[in-house]
């Protein structure tokens, strides 16, 4: 059986243009948020319980004071948004690229609002909204993200260089997915290292030739599919709207063993996050979430046969 989900190989396709033409391109999405610090100077950010670490790291070096908001079960922020500090910064993360209700209503109320878009490529910007994205959640790219912010000139960053990035996407396209994994995680590690730049020409290319519209629309045939066969042993469901191209499909339950029981038939998901387990708040739902949640994988590699695979497992 071949493996299922996981992280990328290099990505072919029929594109012809960037996804998001119009953003500032940068190496990576923890340094657009660096990049968006650096220019507004804030002296505080808000971010919700239920957040990548990576995020931290430009935080920390910003020297900027963190509160942390609590969420409900499907992923709202669970507070009052008159008691939010009109000049500090706002994070949400638009969760596994089915939150756009929720972004909406932010960016109706909140004014310092930045949108961690990491897990959700296909989602438009608003207008005046900081936006930020990870295309590597999305496709077999090395690095890279795209930032909307106005005011901010990056022109004067270096261009990165991506090729020596690139061993764990060719070798999972040429020997397999278990012969990339440690090349995969060193290029992790390396990411979190690295100085703001702009694109390297390498990883721009690569995402100017994806047929962005044939992704989207796999990715939702996908989805909706695993909802089909699992919505009703999942403990929290998230509606597919019509401009939603998911990330995963979220499955949250309580058996403990089904993580390893899919990784041993290669069946490969992200931990989504575990440094969020060391936490005291064993009631709070960034515990829950990083304890129960499968981010099951319904990418545009998938093809029925995959989908099938996944279900029998989990039944």
């Amino acid at each position: 059986m071949s493996a299922i989900g996981g992280y990328f190989e290099w990505e072919a396709g029929n594109g012809m243009a960037h996804y998001h033409p119009d953003a500032l391109q940068l190496n990576t999405a923890r340094n657009a948020l660096y990049c968006i610090l650096q220019a507004r100077s804030y002296s505080k950010v808000y971010l919700p319980e239920y957040i990548c670490d990576v995020l931290l790291q430009p935080i920390e070096r910003s020297c900027v004071t963190v509160e942390y908001y609590r969420l409900n079960k499907i992923l709202e922020p669970d507070l009052d948004v008159e008691t939010i500090d009109p000049n500090a910064l706002f994070l949400y993360t638009n969760y596994f690229g089915l939150r756009g209700d929720t972004v909406f209503n932010l960016s109706r109320a909140i004014k310092n609002l930045v949108i961690d878009n990491a897990q959700a490529f296909f989602a438009k910007p608003l207008p005046g909204v900081n936006t930020l994205y990870s295309p590597r959640k999305f496709f077999g790219v090395p690095d890279g993200a795209f930032l909307y912010a106005e005011d901010i000139d990056v022109s004067n960053l270096p261009l990165d260089i991506s090729y020596d990035r690139c061993a764990h996407l060719l070798k999972r396209l040429d020997v397999s997915a278990e012969a990339g994994f440690n090349d995969f995680k060193k290029n992790e590690d390396t990411l979190g290292n690295l100085p703001p730049c702009r694109m390297s020409v390498l990883t721009s290319e690569i995402l100017s030739n994806i047929d962005y519209a044939a992704v989207a629309q796999k990715r939702r045939s996908n989805y909706e599919y695993l909802a089909i066969h699992l919505d009703q042993y999942n403990e929290v469901r998230f509606d597919l709207t019509e401009d939603a191209v998911p990330m995963c499909y979220p499955f949250l339950q309580a058996e403990a063993t089904l993580y390893d029981k899919l990784v041993q038939h290669s069946v490969f998901i992200p931990r989504l996050w575990p440094h969020l387990l060391l936490s005291d708040k064993k009631d709070s739902v960034a515990f829950l979430y990083a304890s129960s949640m499968l981010a099951l994988p319904i990418d545009q590699r998938l093809q029925t046969r995959d989908l099938d695979s996944i279900i029998k497992l989990i039944k």
